[in-house]
């Protein structure tokens, strides 16, 4: 009958559960009140349920259910919710895991966490989980490795938890790799096009043609003399053109606005604080308006003067050659040729090698030896080593720091820039270069580093802790008192710390506030914040700091950390004692009082002075008043001598003693002492806690005849049944405690039970509990952890009752403990789903089935702007743009995901990405709809940007490349000019220089080609094609057949080549560059083989020879750019880079083998389904 009633309660209250739902009209003060009145109903069905537990099962059924709703819900996130033990070990993970990295939920819980992490995250991981399970959560990105293998970034943020038995960590785990992808090749972008403007010296301006702002680099204003205050426009830019030049630029400019022309492109000349610049202008128009008129310009400039210079110098060569040489010889460096090898006879030596106190002709005739009488001699044996490697590892150029000996005998410091002229066989011909006298910079180098090392020194002795970071935070100097402080070293700065990490987590947030505040007022600020070591323990400290100001301008913060630790101890201990005086002063029962370590009662509460009759001023501080309470001396003596078991660190309990009192009365008090520590553990005294036990005798036989009447009862009761005294002592251990506990009653009679069966971490709070039953206070139910028979802790909710004397006090409580571990069990898994909603990234919403907002979680409201109560109850419509999405559940139920324009409160758009899913109730109908937006507006961004980036970049290689070809035709030009006019009247040598400057002006060409072909490699791309790969290959081959130079060759082709869909020209190129290197550096008679191997889900390609190979200490250099490690009289030194960025392109891998002598190996894999090249 019971139960029948319990089920019928039960569904009204479902009922109005989903009715409170429902009603959307309802108000917040009528929800409360509904939600109250359901509340105490409930409580009406605990109770009946506890009395028919052993019919909890359909209970248990219906919590269950109602999990069932919570968990499709957690489900439906885009993220992975999980739950990771201590040890490591998952507990738990949504099945939204299989959808995202392809590992059902079965696959992963109970397995080890780090078995999915890369290996390179693993310390990370370590580090993550220890400060998480700590209580300092942070958010990490890690690398984790689906189910395929493929490695993905995921950023994570875990809470600890422990409720009850439950313990680990719980956090959502979101797939963040396409917005890494998007950061870091904007990044790159970024930097490449940042690192060729500053490279090559240009000067960037962007030109606002309607407001006539004209917005550049500082290259730019030092080009047109613009100076630092004055307005840079449109005016300022033409007013530095050379009068000469400015019609040709008017004219220009006039068929650039009429819609000529796109671009700008002129050599013309400014005039920069007095001095005359020849400057090369490039520039494009980058906005139009909607009639098609340019209103933006973009572009770079280029100091040519030099160039301008060139051109004139060369055009004169053969008329200004001796000026020319005496230019060279009164320059400031020092041009020689040198034969080799590495000390050879000095061919050529400029005449300001005077400046040093020799001449040329002293080299020439052999009377002087440049290595042997001019070199240091202690440098002599590095310079010769160094030139020997360089030769050896196939250098063309190397720059060298050394000491040489003038003729006076003074020591100078030469940078020598040398060359490497090689023979048509690679031997070395000679050593070309130029060298200049660095005396005066070194000695500032060693004048810097000497103050540096003595400024260090002079830090790491100051007792206090001294830094200086950065704008963004980056600590750049510590001394070591703060490394000591911190547990950190030296090295670690190399890892950047940041100043924010050595502070606790909850100072971040108002320590960001403060170090924003103190950059910008320059004087010293302070500041107190808890300490963070390296190994995670906390301090108190004070900064006292100031900013860094260059140019005006705040760079960084400098500062001095002081260590309070001490301080804040000692605030606390007297913060202690003030507040345990205040308290126990106020205590009317029982008799407390306290004794520092002079035997000195400092604190005697009103009970006291009521028992014993004497007040607090004729008792503290008195050492006499022990002599008037015990004038039994051997009483005093044991009394003294049970304190200093109390000081030893011994807790007593039920100590019986005779006080007399100040009326003359001898009464019995039973005390307990616990000794008095601060916070560092040091005794500082023991509190006595005492009550007059002198009717205790009959009172307990009292007792005795109560407790044999109500055994019978007690012993046949299903429940844990016990009873204590006010000390805790246990007078009452029923079979039902026996049977949890596994400890008899006659073991258990006379223990404390809050030591010996409270789990430690409530022991505390239970003790208070039924200290205030005695206390008068009326009992409430509480729940504590129960040791068990096993060891376990099993959660109980407790009864009370109490015995009363007849005079109405409260001898005894009675407890009646009852199990509710399951239905604890199942509220954590509730709380646990909810917090994860909580805590996630992304924005989560609950609507009702007539789609208005129910709940909202904080990552939403931000989003969006609102609180909660401004929301709630309000349609999925007003927080989206789009106006024909439909009902949330028009579908049937099925949910779905989009990209939606949504609204804030003030008004402004976002794009975000939507999912939504519905949740149905027990009977399978929907009842509401979760919606999981995120904001994808910052990702957007990133793409438009890294697109305008890559137009820019294609803009400035088309520029760059064009201007840096344009000299050299003119170098070749002039060059055989030379030869055709004076080529008669030169000599074998002087030819030979001309046929050299061609060759190398060729070369030149043929690697800015290289270089702008490289670059474009990932960024331009032709349509795929299918492609045999066979024929391609052979096609490859004679192309570059000529490279054999006539020497006898053979390619084989190994395994079966596939029909791939591709670009062909990239594909031809890979196979190309490679075929022409294995025809290089072959020996006289050529074996080349080329192969592929199936090898699954991608295929391998190799190209082996017969030629001269490497060293493998090379193998990681040989596919860096500029890098040949034999020389020859053609290649830019880009082939091998070029066909490593191609085969990654394309997803692929690249690796070489080689053994000196016997050949070379270049294996490449490319997979089967790939981003195309």
């Amino acid at each position: 009958m019971k139960i029948k009633i319990l089920d019928e309660e039960i569904d009204k209250a479902q009922g109005r559960i989903r009715t409170l739902l429902q009603d959307e009209a309802l108000s917040k003060e009528a929800m409360v009140t509904e939600l109250k009145e359901i509340s105490n109903d409930l409580e009406d069905i605990r109770r009946t349920a506890g009395d028919i537990q052993r019919n909890g099962d359909e209970l248990g059924s219906a919590i269950r259910r109602s999990m069932e709703r919570y968990r499709s819900l957690v489900e439906n996130v885009d993220g992975v919710i999980y739950v990771v033990e201590p040890t490591g070990k998952i507990a738990y993970v949504s099945s939204a895991v299989e959808r995202i990295f392809g590992y059902s939920a079965e696959d992963l819980v109970g397995q080890d966490v780090t078995l999915f992490i890369h290996p390179d995250d693993l310390n990370l991981l370590k580090t993550r989980l220890e400060s998480a399970l700590g209580g300092i959560s942070i958010v990490s990105e890690l690398r984790f490795i689906d189910k395929n293998g493929l490695v993905h970034t995921v950023r994570t943020y875990g809470r600890p938890i422990e409720v009850g038995r439950l313990r680990g960590l719980h956090g959502i785990l979101v797939d963040v790799t396409e917005q890494k992808k998007a950061e870091e090749a904007l990044k790159e972008s970024e930097e490449r096009l940042k690192l060729a403007i500053e490279g090559a010296d240009l000067a960037a301006w962007n030109w606002d043609l309607l407001t006539d702002e004209i917005v550049g680099n500082l290259r730019y204003a030092e080009m047109i003399g613009l100076g630092p205050v004055e307005k840079s426009d449109g005016e300022a830019w033409k007013r530095s053109i050379h009068p000469e030049d400015f019609p040709i630029v008017e004219a220009a400019l006039r068929d650039i606005f009429e819609g000529n022309t796109l671009r700008l492109d002129l050599d013309y000349r400014t005039i920069s604080d007095g001095a005359v610049i020849w400057v090369q202008d490039r520039g494009l128009v980058v906005k139009r308006d909607e009639e098609g008129k340019p209103t933006a310009m973009a572009g770079v400039m280029q100091d040519i003067t030099w160039r301008k210079k060139m051109e004139d110098a060369i055009r004169l060569a053969s008329e200004k050659r001796r000026e020319l040489e005496r230019i060279v010889n009164h320059s400031p460096a020092v041009a020689f040729i040198q034969s080799a090898p590495a000390g050879g006879m000095v061919e050529f030596v400029s005449d300001n090698i005077s400046q040093f106190g020799y001449s040329p002709e002293e080299f020439y005739s052999g009377a002087l030896s440049y290595d042997n009488d001019v070199v240091h001699p202690e440098d002599r044996e590095n310079l010769i080593s160094e030139i020997n490697r360089q030769v050896q590892g196939g250098a063309d150029s190397f720059y060298l720091e050394y000491r040489i000996v003038t003729a006076s005998g003074e020591v100078r410091w030469l940078a020598d820039h040398i060359w490497i002229a090689r023979n048509e066989d690679g031997s070395v011909a000679t050593f070309e270069g130029v060298a200049f006298d660095i005396t005066d910079r070194k000695k500032m180098e060693i004048a810097l580093v000497e103050s540096e090392r003595r400024f260090r020194e002079m830090a790491d002795t100051l007792p206090q802790p001294i830094f200086e970071c950065d704008l963004a935070g980056r600590v750049t100097f510590a001394n070591q008192t703060a490394f000591d402080l911190y547990g950190y070293d030296r090295q670690d700065l190399d890892g950047e710390v940041n100043i924010f990490q050595v502070f606790a987590y909850e100072d971040r947030e108002e320590m960001m506030k403060n170090f924003q505040r103190s950059l910008y007022e320059d004087r010293v600020f302070t500041y107190e914040y808890t300490g963070l070591r390296k190994e995670g323990t906390v301090f108190h400290l004070i900064v006292y700091s100031r900013p860094i100001i260059r140019d005006g301008m705040p760079v960084g913060l400098r500062g001095t950390i002081v260590d309070i630790t001490e301080r804040k101890r000692v605030e606390e201990n007297i913060k202690q004692l003030a507040d345990l005086s205040e308290k126990l002063v106020e205590i009317g029962s029982p008799m407390i009082f306290v004794i520092d370590r002079k035997r000195r009662i400092f604190l005697w509460n009103r009970a006291a002075e009521k028992i014993s009759g004497y007040s607090p001023g004729e008792v503290m501080g008195n050492r006499e008043v022990w002599n008037l309470l015990f004038p039994d001396r051997r009483d005093r003596t044991e009394f003294f001598e049970a304190l200093r078991e109390v000081e030893l660190g011994r807790t007593l309990d039920g100590q019986r003693t005779k006080l007399l009192m100040k009326s003359g009365e001898e009464k019995v008090i039973s005390w307990s002492g616990i000794k008095l520590e601060d916070s560092e553990g040091n005794g500082i005294g023991i509190v006595i806690t005492a009550h007059d036990t002198t009717e205790y005798a009959k009172m307990e036989e009292e007792i005795r005849s109560e407790r044999q009447f109500s055994r019978g009862i007690i012993e046949g009761a299903d429940l844990f049944i016990v009873g204590f005294d006010p000390l805790g002592k246990i007078t009452l251990f029923n079979r039902g405690a026996e049977k949890v506990t596994g400890v008899s009653a006659n073991e258990a009679f006379g223990s404390d039970f809050f030591d010996r069966f409270i789990a430690k971490a409530d022991r505390d709070a239970f003790r208070i509990a039924v200290s205030s039953i005695f206390e008068g206070i009326p009992p409430e139910q509480t729940e504590v952890a129960v040791i068990t028979r096993n060891g376990d802790q099993m959660a109980v909710q407790w009864g009370w009752s109490v015995v009363r004397s007849k005079t109405g006090e409260i001898e005894r409580v009675i407890a009646f403990g009852h199990d509710i571990s399951y239905d604890r069990w199942l509220e954590e898994q509730m709380l646990l789903f909810m917090d994860a909603i909580e805590s996630s990234n992304d924005g989560i919403a609950i609507f009702g089935k007539n789609d208005r907002l129910l709940f909202a979680n904080p990552a939403l409201l931000d989003m969006f702007g609102y609180r909660l109560e401004d929301v709630r109850g309000r349609h999925y419509k007003n927080f989206i743009q789009d106006s024909d999405v439909g009902g949330l559940l028009a579908d049937g139920g099925n949910g779905g995901r989009g990209r939606m324009t949504c609204v804030r409160k003030d008004g402004s758009t976002f794009p975000a990405a939507i999912s939504f899913a519905p949740v149905a109730s027990s009977d399978g109908n929907p009842m509401a709809t979760i919606a999981i937006a995120r904001d994808v507006s910052e990702a957007i961004e990133y793409q438009k940007r890294l697109e305008t980036l890559n137009r820019e970049l294609e803009s400035f290689a088309y520029t760059i490349s064009h201007d840096l070809r344009a000299p050299l035709r003119g170098i070749r030009g002039f060059a055989l000019a030379l030869e055709e006019d004076y080529g008669e009247s030169l000599d074998e040598a002087g030819r030979r220089y001309l046929e050299r400057i061609g060759k190398i002006a060729e070369n030149m060409d043929n690697l800015i080609l290289d270089l702008l072909d490289y670059s474009r490699i990932g960024r331009i791309k032709s349509p795929p094609e299918l492609v045999d790969l066979k024929k391609l290959v052979a096609e490859a081959y004679e192309e570059v057949r000529s490279a054999a130079e006539g020497r006898p060759a053979n390619l084989s082709l190994a395994g079966d080549f596939p029909m791939i869909c591709c670009e062909k020209s990239r594909a031809k190129q890979v196979f190309s560059n490679l075929l022409e290197n294995s025809l290089k550096y072959s020996k006289n008679e050529i074996e080349i083989e080329v192969g592929c191997r199936d090898r699954g889900d991608e295929y391998e390609f190799w190209v082996k020879d017969n030629g001269i190979g490497f060293d493998m200490k090379y193998r990681d250099r040989i596919f860096d750019p500029f890098t040949r490690l034999e020389r020859s009289g053609e290649g830019s030194g880009i082939g091998l880079a070029t066909v490593k960025k191609i085969v990654e392109t394309c997803g692929g891998r690249i690796e070489a083998e080689s053994v000196p002598g016997e050949g070379s190996v270049f294996r490449f894999t490319i997979p089967k389904e790939r981003k195309e090249a």
